[in-house]
């Protein structure tokens, strides 16, 4: 659990600082790549007095149709465990409401405590989602969402032994173990993200796929240049719309809007 933790943490100092300056700078890159493909290409066509190079449009088609695939197949997955995260926070909520209502069943004497524990768990997540932009305030949050875990549960035992109807009080231990598998995924969903090698090669290939047009262009046109800068801005912008989807509580696209129902249920334990 530990490994897992330091790998989603890397990932949200990765995500946190990274994404800004690697956008701008693979724009700058595709950009300086056409201007020397372009240039390769006078010079190519110069010296061998050609100015059509047969077979390079084959070529360019592979080349353009492998980057196509890599981007389609790594934004599908971003959008995948987008999805996935924001369910786990849905669950999480149900699972926290089912055992708020399973404390009913336990003994007089039990019940402020467990509501108080469960209140606390609600609060410490809840703090957790909205801090994850500070790494040492998730690393600190997380460790006290696991304290407050281990607390609840030795309470519920403790109820459950003291309950004069154990078959009424025992679901409450389910409950539990239903909100500690849920928080578990949650935790490890956040550090399931695609290796940073997979976006340094979709970076090369739109780099060469770049300089692979600017080579087969003959000279300078303000419309092959308007090319150029389409292709620049719609790769670039993919990967930033990708890197959002791995980090849903950064940026532009977020799932804090399904934070609301975990808040109500924290809420009605008052």
């Amino acid at each position: 659990m530990a490994r897992g933790a330091d790998l989603m943490f890397n990932w949200l100092a990765l995500v946190h600082w990274l994404p800004l300056a690697a956008l701008i700078v693979l724009f700058v890159l595709i950009m300086l790549s056409f201007e020397l493909g372009q240039m390769i290409g006078e010079r190519w066509r110069a010296k061998h007095h050609d100015t059509e190079i047969k077979g390079v449009g084959a070529l360019e088609a592979a080349v353009f149709g492998l980057l196509s695939l890599l981007i389609a197949f790594t934004f599908s997955g971003a959008v995948t465990r987008f999805e996935q995260r924001r369910d786990l926070t849905r669950q999480e909520a149900i699972a926290v409401s089912a055992a708020k209502s399973q404390i009913a069943l336990l003994p007089a004497q039990s019940q402020s405590e467990m509501r108080t524990l469960l209140k606390n768990y609600v609060n410490v997540r809840l703090k957790l989602y909205n801090g994850l932009s500070d790494v040492g305030l998730a690393k600190t949050t997380l460790d006290q969402s696991h304290q407050i875990q281990r607390a609840l549960r030795y309470a519920a035992i403790e109820a459950v032994r003291q309950s004069d109807e154990v078959e009424l009080a025992m679901p409450i231990l389910v409950k539990l173990d239903e909100i500690d598998a849920i928080q578990m995924t949650q935790d490890m969903a956040r550090t399931l993200h695609p290796p940073y090698v997979i976006y340094a090669m979709l970076a090369l290939l739109a780099i060469v796929c770049s300089l692979m047009s600017g080579f087969s262009i003959e000279q300078i046109k303000s419309r092959g240049l308007l090319h150029v800068l389409a292709f620049a801005f719609s790769t670039t912008l993919t990967f930033a719309v990708t890197v959002d989807l791995e980090a849903p509580r950064f940026g532009l696209i977020r799932i804090d809007s399904t934070d609301a129902p975990l808040a109500i249920v924290g809420r009605s334990l008052d």
